[in-house]
């Protein structure tokens, strides 16, 4: 849904052989790849029901694209969810759940997927990690201190591994995205 459907839809548009599109909202993950084949009914899509806290659910997805279309071209990591609570009024469990998502998520889908992002090579391909203006500016993250934590350090990987692939993988891009407040559907909770 949000960021993530639009991303899908562009590469739909823009022809991509095949997309490999996951989500913890199975309905919004089906509805999506409904309107991506209205789109370009020629491309191949999988949709996987994932949560990007999970390691296994992330090694199963990449174990299942792998299964599908061998290698990997362009690695969208992008889920994220916020709670917005000050710090003092935030339970751990909430805490380590948007750490859980916005970084851990990132990490694991990209070591996950890094062998099938080498497996493409000498041809170009790209990691591509939504952080946020968070990630620069700490008021832009509101009272959610863990999602401010998470966009930094999301830039801080992106930009620590983009440093490593120049030598270890020097076909891999790593991008980082910073979007502002962008009217979606991300996950929150008003406690």
């Amino acid at each position: 849904m949000g960021m993530g459907r639009s991303l899908a839809l562009l590469l739909c548009k823009e022809g991509v052989a095949g997309l490999a599109l996951c989500d913890v909202n199975v309905e919004k993950l089906h509805e999506t790849k409904r309107i991506c084949e209205q789109i370009n009914a020629t491309v191949v899509i999988t949709t996987h029901r994932v949560d990007v806290s999970s390691e296994t659910d992330v090694e199963r997805f990449a174990k299942a694209v792998e299964d599908d279309f061998g290698g990997v071209h362009l690695l969208f990591n992008n889920a994220g969810i916020v709670v917005p609570k000050a710090f003092d009024r935030m339970s751990k469990e909430e805490f380590d759940r948007v750490i859980g998502i916005n970084l851990r998520g990132v990490v694991q889908c990209t070591r996950a997927f890094w062998h099938l992002l080498l497996k493409v090579a000498p041809t170009k391909a790209a990691i591509i990690n939504t952080s946020s203006v968070a990630g620069f500016f700490p008021p832009a993250a509101g009272t959610s201190t863990p999602y401010a934590v998470s966009k930094y350090a999301v830039r801080g990987f992106t930009e620590h591994l983009g440093m490593q692939c120049r030598v270890i993988a020097p076909h891999v891009r790593c991008v980082a995205v910073h979007p502002g407040a962008i009217n979606t559907e991300i996950p929150h909770k008003n406690l």
